[in-house]
């Protein structure tokens, strides 16, 4: 594991892209990371293995231009990935631009298309979507949405009862709704979804491949996929102990179901399972 101080994983300067990060936004990032340390992404692309994790984040003053801001963090990085992460990591995270307050579900843009004012417009007919950014900087080929329930469920026996009668049919419609325009775009669509494990929120990333997302979305699909989750937190001893953060799930194209991809636990280490 190698080390690098004091990197700049973000700011309010305006960026490559002609845009520009709020000090709010930046802000709210160090709040919700605390003094935790955090999985380091490549290029944002969930399907890829992380390469380290980044910790001592804190938001100080721009010393080259005192009228902004630099997010500063300590990046640790496994022998061998030095390369791709250093050309490809800068921070994510969620931005709402209209927030429903009877809202049943949820979608993230990319940029730029979550400046794309008819796209936002279309999505924003829908009183019940929660509409947002998804911000993440960096050159992507294929740019990803990502769309989930509000509607979180717990780990308990009746648990794919309840996904297959309040969150898959809204899934579905939203799916069947928005999958061609967004493809139209470029764009393409991963899934989130709330699991209530240990009194703790652990968040499912639903991964699909880029190519074949008509059969990858089907409920049939999704659903044998969150099985596995649930299997795997009901029976791994690291996550009744010390907690999940995150699980990320990915389509297997050789055998057409979800595989585990990787788990983020609570104390920040990270076990890849493919």
């Amino acid at each position: 594991m190698r080390k690098y101080e004091n990197q700049i994983v973000g700011g309010t300067r305006v960026d490559a892209q002609g845009e520009k990060l709020t000090k709010e936004f930046l802000q709210r990032f160090c709040n919700s990371v605390g003094d935790k340390r955090i999985p380091l992404h490549q290029q944002h692309d969930m399907a890829k293995k992380t390469a380290g994790f980044i910790e001592n984040v804190r938001l100080i003053p721009d010393e080259d231009m005192p009228s902004e801001w630099r997010l500063i963090a300590d990046v640790s990085v496994e022998e061998g990935e030095v390369e791709d992460v250093l050309g490809g990591f800068s921070i994510s995270g969620m931005e709402t631009l209209r927030k429903s307050s009877t809202a049943t579900a949820l979608i993230y843009l990319p940029f730029p298309h979550y400046n794309d004012q008819i796209l936002i417009a279309e999505l924003c007919t829908d009183a019940d979507l929660t509409v947002g950014k998804w911000i993440k900087k960096g050159a992507e080929p294929i740019a990803w949405a990502v769309l989930g329930s509000v509607i979180a469920f717990a780990v308990t026996p009746i648990w794919d009862d309840i996904y297959k009668r309040k969150i898959a049919p809204r899934l579905d419609e939203l799916i069947k709704k928005y999958r061609e325009p967004l493809n139209a775009r470029g764009v393409s669509v991963e899934l989130v979804q709330i699991v209530l494990f240990k009194d703790a929120e652990v968040e499912v990333r639903i991964v699909p491949t880029k190519g074949d997302q008509a059969a990858c979305l089907q409920t049939e699909a999704i659903q044998a996929g969150l099985q596995k989750v649930v299997g795997f937190l009901e029976a791994d001893t690291k996550a009744n102990s010390v907690g999940v953060k995150r699980i990320v799930i990915f389509y297997d194209d050789g055998k057409a179901t979800y595989a585990l991809h990787r788990v983020e636990y609570g104390d920040g280490h990270v076990e890849h399972m493919v």
